[in-house]
């Protein structure tokens, strides 16, 4: 539900700062976290969230040392993905948001040794 705000806007005029008045609507917005955690050996495609019609936003942060595949309702390959995250990045996705199923693998075979990919799912 949205509700409406009072905001003051500070903008310079002839180097002095003047302040507007405006109404803004904000929505407020759960949010869902889940980790993945990969122990190593071969990367596998997991889903990493369902589809879910009031997703708002997606926030994905690789803490791990090797690239994380993101794939927008389908499995993901080595080859075949939708977004790249590199390692000890974050990934944003906003409007407009994919509500299909997520998912997700890391990008090479070895050891990952502490490599966690942290979701976090803006829900309305």
């Amino acid at each position: 539900m949205a509700s409406l705000g009072d905001a003051v806007v500070l903008f310079p005029v002839s180097g002095t700062l003047q302040a507007a008045y405006m109404r803004v609507a904000h929505q407020a917005l759960s949010s869902s976290f889940s980790r993945i955690a990969h122990a190593g050996g071969n990367p596998v495609s997991v889903q990493i969230l369902a589809s879910n019609n009031s997703r708002q936003g997606l926030v994905l942060h690789n803490s791990g040392t090797q690239a994380f595949l993101l794939g927008y309702g389908t499995a993901v390959t080595s080859s075949s993905f939708s977004e790249k995250v590199l390692a000890f990045n974050t990934l944003t996705v906003k409007d407009p948001v994919y509500t299909g199923a997520l998912f997700g693998m890391w990008d090479a075979s070895g050891t990952f040794s502490g490599s966690i990919a942290n979701i976090t799912e803006l829900t309305s």
